[in-house]
């Protein structure tokens, strides 16, 4: 749901327009994500989603956002965040493993595989949508998504002998994994 200005990178620009070089900007960077993550920790929201928002691109306003909407779906839906920070989790560690994200339908050997390339083809992330209801809706989507998810791993072993089609199904969870990142690092999140 990463949609909006990127803040820390439009920081190269303010560089720019000051003509400096970029002198301290990563140290300028690392010091105000650190700034927002306290400020949000000071609001007392949970560590581990605080660390999944302020890790991404969004300004300030909208990691607050993103940071309400997925604390309140974690807390209407304990099971169904459980489940997607377990599947983007395993999504990740395995997307590490390929080299690019290039995809060929015809090497689908199970159904599921197409169900999830085609998941992939259907999300539409509406960027005229306020971040917040975006975020919300990404959170439902992301829950049935890691439900057909849960069957591709039941049903297909990613990481096969034969090259080609591992590194297929390598590039689609490469894809996933993109999908999953726009809301936030999953990685982050202790469930």
């Amino acid at each position: 749901v990463q949609h909006g200005h990127d803040f820390f990178a439009n920081l190269g620009d303010v560089y720019e327009k000051l003509g400096k070089k970029g002198d301290h900007q990563d140290e300028l960077v690392a010091f105000l994500r650190e700034r927002m993550k306290q400020f949000f920790l000071d609001k007392k929201d949970a560590h581990d989603l605080v660390e999944m928002v302020v890790s991404g691109s969004l300004d300030p306003y909208g990691q607050l956002q993103v940071l309400e909407q997925v604390s309140g779906f974690r807390e209407r839906d304990e099971d169904g965040f459980k489940l997607i920070v377990e599947t983007a989790v395993r999504v990740a560690r395995l997307a590490q493993k390929g080299d690019g994200d290039d995809v060929d339908s015809a090497l689908f050997e199970h159904d599921v595989e197409l169900e999830v390339f085609e998941m992939l083809g259907s999300i539409d992330w509406d960027c005229r949508a306020s971040l917040a209801m975006t975020t919300m809706m990404a959170m439902e989507g992301l829950k049935g998504f890691s439900e057909v998810l849960s069957r591709y791993f039941e049903d297909v072993l990613v990481m096969v002998d034969d090259a080609k089609v591992q590194a297929n199904r390598l590039g689609v969870l490469k894809q996933v994994h993109a999908v999953f990142s726009r809301v936030g690092d999953f990685e982050r999140v202790v469930v």
